[in-house]
């Protein structure tokens, strides 16, 4: 288990401090380093900052600020909008599948990987879309090609975990919000888990020239 400062905060300053103090006590409430609980953050929509694009500067000193204090760093990701008119139209193609790690966020890794390359990374609120997700898109086998390509495209990129958003709610949750039975993403996380060992292999598929199939199929 872990403790999360803040939910998506929009402002940086002071908040490494927060941060600081913070670990501080719940090292003097938990002595010993076996049974302490984690500390994780900052739970940041990494595109965003607000209604802006991310700062990266900003976002850079707050790392420098907590790479002594932070077990894990986490963010929130999602593809798309759930009211998004386009979504059953986008959802399947290689561009959709590409918006589960984009440059921005590789940046991102890549800075905090320098920082603080001990302490790992985690997607800890995601799915195909927000806002709920999409009735008959997000909470349907539909949704299942996200979700097994996004479990291995940031397994591929050292994340160690994806918080799906959510167990149960919206049309986004991984059960029926009526009748609690498993929806198809929910068979998607069992096998990933199950199969899945904890070496991630760099799998790359290269169809013989002439051949139909374009683009390359999606390997891992």
């Amino acid at each position: 288990y872990a403790f999360q400062l803040g939910n998506e905060m929009t402002q940086y300053q002071n908040l490494h401090d927060d941060f600081v103090r913070l670990r501080a006590l719940i090292n003097s409430i938990w002595r010993s380093a076996a049974t302490r609980p984690l500390l994780v953050g900052h739970d940041q929509n990494l595109e965003t900052v607000g209604d802006g694009p991310i700062m990266a500067r900003p976002l850079s000193r707050f790392m420098e600020g907590v790479k002594e204090v932070i077990d894990v760093f986490t963010w929130h990701h999602y593809n798309a909008k759930g009211s998004d008119p386009t979504l059953r139209d986008r959802m399947l193609s290689n561009e959709f599948l590409d918006l589960t790690l984009t440059p921005t966020m590789r940046r991102m890794l890549a800075i905090w990987r320098v920082k603080a390359p001990a302490a790992r990374t985690w997607l800890s609120e995601g799915a195909a879309a927000w806002a709920s997700g999409a009735e008959g898109l997000t909470n349907t086998f539909y949704s299942s090609f996200y979700y097994a390509d996004a479990l291995a495209t940031l397994s591929a990129a050292r994340v160690s975990a994806h918080c799906r958003q959510t167990l149960l709610g919206g049309y986004y949750g991984l059960l029926n919000r009526e009748t609690f039975e498993p929806n198809p993403d929910f068979w998607v996380a069992k096998l990933h888990n199950d199969l899945m060992g904890r070496r991630v292999l760099r799998a790359r598929a290269s169809p013989r020239a002439g051949s139909a199939v374009q683009p390359p199929p999606r390997t891992y």
